[in-house]
């Protein structure tokens, strides 16, 4: 059963690929503070764009500063989404601690003003909410955010 679940999310991340194949992974990316950003307005679910962002060397966005997350906003608001919902890199373990796909710790991460989705264990950034992070199952389709920690980690997907 996982060996097709697997072969499924392939050719979703493959499918998803092609669609998205007319950039080169840094045309449209937007540098700040030696990383590297970019919109993918093509909308998959959170492991998806997971291992879409994974497999051209970078990971769904994180935000270490507040700064950041200023920037992440103007970007994300500069790509003019329909309902302005956002994959972000967060994740919650069976612990209930939230954590980014880089592993470090998510700070300042308010949680006690939201109301969660039922099983939400990921998060997103809702720029029609001014920039606010939800949570939601990893299973709903949102467009996302690839960061990459420097341009040398970029390269075009293998998928």
């Amino acid at each position: 059963m996982k060996f097709v679940l697997k072969i499924i999310l392939f050719g979703v991340v493959a499918f998803a690929f092609l669609l998205l194949l007319e950039t080169s992974v840094l045309d449209d990316a937007e540098e700040w503070n030696g990383h590297y950003y970019q919109v993918f307005s093509t909308p998959m679910n959170w492991n998806e764009a997971k291992v879409f962002c994974e497999s051209m060397g970078g990971h769904l966005v994180t935000v270490e500063i507040p700064a950041e997350n200023e920037m992440l906003k103007e970007l994300i608001a500069s790509a003019n989404a329909e309902d302005g919902k956002f994959w972000m890199g967060g994740t919650r373990n069976i612990d209930n601690i939230w954590r980014w796909v880089t592993e470090n710790p998510i700070h300042d991460l308010d949680l006690e003003n939201a109301t969660p989705a039922e099983n939400a264990t990921k998060l997103y950034m809702d720029i029609n909410r001014d920039g606010q992070w939800l949570t939601e199952s990893e299973t709903s389709q949102f467009p996302f955010v690839c960061e990459w920690e420097n341009v040398e980690d970029a390269h075009d997907s293998d998928l």
